[in-house]
């Protein structure tokens, strides 16, 4: 009997055992990684990764790394999809990405929807492949922020606060930070401005409890007019007004008069102009006119110049053909100046033009994310990203031959690996008949310069950068467009 009902417990036992299997992405069996030229320093040239037999992997993570794995204060270089049944992948890389100098090798992870495997394998660096920055600290550096929507939610109001206090806290050299549009979120469309008077306010008493913080330069965008935007008869001067009385009272560093109710100006800090640009005329929650008036203002600054330094230009809504998707797929769903081509025909004749646009609020990580970057005969154009949905921005270091532009994950406080860019010997004045095409690399020079840190401090005294002119790969993740 007893041997009976062991047997029949048995038998049960054996029915209720469940096999478990754990489902991974096996690591690559080989990476093999072709330089078109060895000794440049950069990331030119392309990946070969060979997977095996069903190995169940649907990306590819691509990072610098050395001999204790990957390196610390850089985020990813690339993410690359894996076409389906694919056990090899060719991977071009992005040009004009600086290897760090301390990166001996580049580190090959799989994924597997989303998960990252703990296992890599590794391609070792040629000696003397890294490029290594070297020289005299920059004349002048400051922040460049978008999209905080403060006000929008407990979220944004956190987001918003994490990337000013790293700023604050790494601030010592920093000249400004300047804030290309919808700093707040603004109230219902055609609410009459209530809203964005409060959220002014808390914004306002936000950043003087943030010890140590740089002086601030504000840019109009949309969300700014969202009260006063009724349709065709939208009250233009109220939104205007609204927001230069927000300048005279919390930022008299700008100096805008008391007569003074348009949302362009422009300012001098250590002998370079700075112009801050906004639309005039509203036709939608996101769209407007940049307008005669302010382009001819915009012309006059620029012909009074007396040299070809470079001159920093703010405005929150892009140009087509610009920045971000706008140049990725052609498409213009926020190309949303709607006189950009007027703007575009002042600005191509100024190659020292750098151009930060807001707006988007794409990722510097995204494939998207294509830079339009000028050479000897284009004006550069960058996407700032957006604080709200990326807590990402913009540090930008002005050296006596080059500009470094380096984007920062304030989440996390890294470096973004593919948005680290580099601008120089670009500077040769006004151009009477510009070539209107895009420059190629070859007129973009990468250079050795120092990194002292944004601000001194980011990096460490000495510390050493690297450096992109167009951005690199991931998946991109489309926001949708709000009317």
């Amino acid at each position: 009997m007893k041997k009976a009902l062991s047997l029949i417990l048995a038998q049960i036992m054996t029915v209720m055992v469940i096999p478990f299997y754990v489902v991974f992405a096996a690591a690559p069996t080989n990476v093999d990684y072709e330089f078109y030229n060895e000794k440049s320093g950069l990331t030119n040239g392309k990946i070969t990764v060979e997977l095996p037999e069903n190995h169940g992997a649907t990306n590819l993570a691509i990072y610098f790394g050395n001999s204790e794995g990957k390196l610390q204060g850089y985020t990813k270089l690339a993410s690359v999809k894996i076409p389906t049944g694919a056990k090899q992948v060719v991977f071009e890389m992005p040009q004009n990405v600086m290897i760090p100098p301390s990166a001996t090798k580049l580190l090959v992870y799989s994924e597997k929807n989303g998960t990252e495997e703990t296992e890599f394998t590794a391609f070792d660096l040629p000696n003397d492949s890294a490029y290594v920055l070297e020289g005299d600290a920059p004349i002048s550096e400051f922040f460049v922020l978008s999209d905080l929507h403060y006000g929008r939610n407990a979220d944004c109001d956190r987001q918003a606060k994490t990337a000013l206090n790293y700023i604050a806290a790494n601030a010592s050299n920093i000249d400004g930070i300047f804030v290309v549009g919808d700093a707040i979120q603004g109230g219902s469309v055609g609410s009459g401005g209530s809203t964005e008077a409060k959220q002014y306010k808390s914004l306002n008493s936000m950043l003087k409890a943030i010890t140590g913080l740089p002086k601030i330069y504000p840019a109009v965008g949309n969300h700014e007019s969202f009260g006063w935007y009724t349709g065709e008869n939208s009250d233009n001067e109220g939104y205007m007004k609204a927001f230069a009385d927000n300048l005279r009272a919390h930022y008299t560093h700008i100096g805008i008069s008391e007569d003074w109710n348009n949302p362009y100006y422009s300012v001098q800090i250590k002998d370079f102009t700075f112009i801050v640009l906004g639309p005039t005329k509203v036709t939608s929650s996101t769209e407007g006119y940049l307008g005669d008036e302010q382009i001819n203002w915009l012309k006059d600054q620029l012909e009074a110049l007396e040299d070809d330094r470079p001159v920093f230009i703010m405005l929150h809504q892009p140009m087509k053909n610009s920045v971000a998707q706008l140049i990725a797929d052609g498409s213009d769903e926020w190309a949303d100046i709607l006189d950009g081509d007027k703007l575009k025909s002042v600005l191509k004749k100024y190659p020292n033009v750098v151009l930060f646009n807001g707006h988007t609020h794409y990722s510097l990580t995204e494939d998207a994310n294509k830079h339009m970057v000028g050479g000897g005969d284009e004006f550069a154009v960058f996407n700032t990203a957006s604080v709200k949905d990326n807590e990402q921005g913009l540090c930008v270091s002005v050296y006596k031959d080059k500009i470094i532009v380096q984007g920062i994950d304030f989440s996390s406080g890294d470096l973004i690996t593919s948005a680290q860019f580099v601008l120089s010997e670009r500077y040769t004045g006004p151009q009477e008949e510009p070539n209107t095409q895009l420059p190629s690399d070859d007129n973009v020079t990468v250079d050795k310069s120092p990194n002292k840190g944004c601000g001194g401090s980011v990096f460490g005294s000495g510390a050493i950068i690297f450096c992109t002119v167009i951005s690199a790969i991931s998946v991109r993740k489309k926001r949708k467009k709000m009317k």
